[in-house]
């Protein structure tokens, strides 16, 4: 009976060493992943490394450069996603004119509605832009009604 006692203690005490030893290689494994990461964003955006650069010129620097043809590839798979909804749902409703038993209108038609949807996404995008943050080069307009006045 002691001797199942003592082995089983050092049954737990082993345990508790791996679980030590597995703690600290999970903790090395967070190391090094943050390592990684900081290694591979220096890679992708190295203006962000470089120390004299202020927080307005990273800013600027990565809308240019990073943001701007991100936003065009996004505007341009919304183009085409749209274009190949629109196209699915026109021969859905020609499936339904051929045979209205077999396809359900109601297929074409939403299939019609998500691709308008879809193709309207980057001009309403820019529309939100604008109305949000303004457009830096068009100032607020107005007449002076002085001019409409005859003298």
């Amino acid at each position: 009976m002691d001797q199942d006692i003592r082995s089983l203690r050092n049954g737990v005490r082993n345990i508790m060493n791996q679980e030590e030893i597995m703690n600290k290689y999970v903790a090395l494994g967070n190391t090094l992943k943050m390592g990684l990461m900081a290694s591979v964003l220096a890679l992708a955006l190295p203006e962000l490394s470089f120390a004299q650069n202020t927080v307005g010129e990273i800013l600027t620097t990565t809308s240019q450069t990073q943001v701007k043809p991100a936003a065009t590839l996004i505007a341009a798979l919304c183009y085409v996603g749209g274009s190949v909804s629109i196209i699915s749902g026109a021969l859905s409703l020609r499936k339904h004119a051929d045979n209205p038993a077999s396809e359900p209108m109601g297929k074409g038609i939403t299939r019609l509605l998500v691709g308008a949807a879809i193709m309207s996404l980057p001009y309403l995008s820019g529309v939100l832009q604008e109305t949000v943050f303004g457009d830096s080069n068009d100032e607020a307009q107005y007449t002076d009604f002085t001019s409409f006045t005859s003298d």
